[in-house]
């Protein structure tokens, strides 16, 4: 009885430390995506390859990939705290 009761509590806590691991390689994913595209767009200012409105558009969305970012990493470290 022991055995089945201890293989129940395993069977359910293994999804929630399964859906950690998922949730960290999807950040992870995101993090490297938006770097790229950060990238790009500091080679697109430097380099002065468009103007007015697609720059504009562009900043916005940088803007947007950086509160993106932020609050992922808010999220991360609210999860991670330990009290």
């Amino acid at each position: 009885m022991k055995k089945m009761i201890l293989a129940l509590a395993f069977a359910l806590a293994v999804p929630a430390f399964a859906g950690e691991a998922r949730r960290e390689a999807r950040d992870m994913k995101e993090d490297v995506k938006d770097a790229a595209k950060d990238l790009g767009d500091s080679v697109k200012d430097t380099t002065h390859a468009d103007r007015g409105t697609k720059k504009a558009v562009r900043h916005v969305k940088r803007s947007a990939r950086h509160a993106k970012r932020s609050a992922r990493h808010t999220k991360r470290q609210i999860r991670h705290r330990t009290y």
